[in-house]
């Protein structure tokens, strides 16, 4: 994320005249070939996704689409920095992630990073990761209610049932204080969060249950890319 996020929009490059594109354009590709080079002494380069090494050796290749997609990805970056200890809590589920928490990651080599890498406890995280799945739920459960298509419910209950047992349960369980039967959200109930909001709200809990699935070990082979996030 950090080394995508280092590449300037292609609308600013253009903006610059030759001159100034060629500096900036080297001082880019010098910065990915140490980033590469730190990557393949800590061994991780060839555990690396296609995607993953493309955005690192052709960073200026990047569409408006990845650009988006990595800048989403701060919010993986928040629960991997929580599972470290480097910080002391994942932000709620309706507040995007503080870029400037990667600040917090200590100085030195990925190697030596790696080295000194100490997880929280498993069941800690195995909790968190169970509470990214109910928020990825709640998200994919109004996508269902939106829907056209007809969905077949259990014992004829209802969404609004489902989401009112679902919420009643997550607050008998600490996990918040529902409104009006549902899971709150901007300061409203879920289903009442406008078209926008529900979007943030969705890829914020997308991101976050991909990182905490991927820390659980539900990747095939640790692959990143293949992190599962059902519900």
């Amino acid at each position: 994320m950090v080394t995508g996020m280092a590449c300037p929009p292609p609308e600013v490059i253009a903006s610059l005249d030759e001159g100034e594109q060629a500096r900036m354009l080297e001082a880019l590709m010098q910065h990915q070939r140490e980033v590469e080079a730190s990557l393949r002494s800590a061994d991780l380069w060839p555990r690396m996704g296609g995607s993953e090494q493309k955005i690192i050796r052709k960073p200026t290749e990047m569409t408006p689409q990845t650009m988006v997609d990595i800048s989403w990805m701060a919010e993986s970056e928040e629960c991997l920095l929580w599972a470290l200890g480097l910080i002391d809590g994942i932000p709620p589920w309706d507040t995007q992630a503080d870029v400037e928490h990667l600040k917090k990651l200590p100085e030195g080599t990925i190697a030596e990073l790696m080295t000194s890498a100490e997880l929280r406890p498993a069941e800690e995280i195995s909790e968190q990761r169970e509470i990214a799945e109910l928020w990825h739920w709640r998200s994919r459960t109004r996508k269902l209610q939106e829907g056209s298509s007809p969905v077949e419910l259990p014992d004829g209950l209802t969404f609004s049932e489902i989401v009112r047992m679902s919420a009643e349960r997550a607050e008998s369980d600490g996990l918040f204080i529902s409104i009006d039967g549902d899971f709150p959200a901007f300061g409203r109930a879920y289903s009442s969060i406008s078209p926008e909001e529900w979007s943030i709200a969705t890829s914020i809990a997308m991101e976050r249950h991909k990182a905490l699935n991927w820390l659980c070990g539900f990747a095939p082979g640790n692959r990143w890319d293949e992190t599962p996030t059902d519900t």
